[in-house]
């Protein structure tokens, strides 16, 4: 028998693949190679409160942006905008002027339609305009389909994955378009991949899913604007919060199989929350990095490599 985690690990990295993995950032994507290279640039993250949210704003602040974070929790936005603003400082050095404000927390559940619109403009009013878009937000749930007795739960999910996302991005690239330049960042899982199955996680492969061939579309009608898009798997982490309150218990209880998968999902979520984010970084730095626009990437893979590989191709 397997050892726990390793047959979910081997599906996630095939032993016969060309491309070095990594699970914790490395020189290529480093922020000491990024550092101030985006500079004023604003960025806007949802689900930004913790785990690569977080993790992700921090990475953009060292590079010199000035972030929106966006979260439906208010204290994990008070304590993040705090070290932000007390480790990087406001454009003047102060706090009084709104528009100096390096990191700008915004409370608000990416599920509601009227939401986004009111994110950007406050952004906008406060920030300035939107260069780079992270949707990031996102949600789980790990049940079976026998024990899944109400529909507005995994429904919760994909609400959350596809449509923040498709949301967001509607309400973000006008200004991208009229200004002829943006990024938009679209977090997906692996477990969305075509040929990469896990039970269980119904709701959440098929959002994932679903925000990968958005995104892919999507490239095709924006990139002649000047702007680029990518579908990133961040990585599999215990860091993040994604999991917290995911289970169905009653799922737990009644199919012994559910229990021993997450047995297994769990020891198998090694990487850091500094791999996407240092990554999510470099794809907005690294010019080459236009090769991956509208594509998969994967950021527990060498990110050089994918770039040099993209190019060939």
């Amino acid at each position: 028998m397997s050892p726990p985690g390793s047959s979910l690990t081997n599906q996630w990295h095939p032993p016969d693949n060309p491309i070095p993995t990594h699970t914790s950032s490395y020189p290529f994507i480093s922020p000491t190679k990024h550092r101030g290279a985006l500079q004023d640039k604003v960025v806007l993250i949802t689900g930004a409160g913790r785990g690569i949210g977080r993790a992700t704003a921090l990475a953009f602040a060292a590079a010199g942006a000035r972030i929106a974070c966006i979260s439906r929790t208010k204290q994990d936005l008070q304590t993040l905008v705090a070290e932000i603003r007390v480790t990087h400082g406001n454009l003047d050095g102060g706090g009084g002027d709104p528009s100096h404000q390096r990191a700008l927390p915004i409370l608000g559940d990416v599920t509601d339609l009227s939401f986004p619109a009111r994110a950007i403009s406050e952004t906008e009013q406060n920030l300035g305009p939107i260069y780079i878009l992270i949707n990031n937000a996102g949600l789980s749930r790990v049940s079976d389909l026998e024990h899944e007795a109400d529909i507005r739960q995994p429904w919760k999910v994909v609400e959350t994955n596809l449509l923040g996302a498709m949301s967001f991005t509607q309400s973000a690239i006008p200004s991208m378009i009229a200004r002829n330049s943006g990024v938009i960042i679209n977090v997906v899982s692996i477990l969305g991949k075509l040929g990469v199955s896990s039970p269980y996680f119904s709701a959440y492969a098929a959002s994932k899913a679903g925000v990968e061939k958005y995104t892919e579309v999507i490239d095709l009608e924006l990139r002649p604007k000047g702007i680029v898009t990518f579908a990133v798997h961040p990585c599999m982490s215990l860091e993040t919060s994604i999991a917290v309150g995911c289970m169905n218990e009653v799922a737990r209880r009644e199919e012994p199989g559910v229990g021993r998968f997450m047995d297994e999902f769990v020891v198998a979520n090694t990487d850091k929350v500094d791999l996407p984010a240092d990554t999510f970084v470099a794809l907005c730095v690294e010019e080459g990095a236009k090769a991956l626009s509208g594509r998969f990437v994967d950021a527990t893979y060498d990110l050089e490599e994918q770039i040099r590989l993209a190019k060939e191709r």
